[in-house]
């Protein structure tokens, strides 16, 4: 029985992960966009 009940919170931390990785993921990309995207190219002059 405790074997059952661990796999099963085994396989929840990892759903809980991966959910937790792909919006992350897609936070990151949206910061990415936002930071390239919306400054002026003076800004983007001193960046580079």
């Amino acid at each position: 029985m405790g074997f059952v009940c661990w796999v099963l919170i085994v396989s929840l931390l990892v759903c809980w992960h991966s959910l937790l990785v792909v919006l992350k993921t897609r936070m990151l990309k949206l910061t990415l966009n936002l930071v390239i995207f919306s400054p002026s190219p003076k800004y983007l002059h001193e960046y580079i």
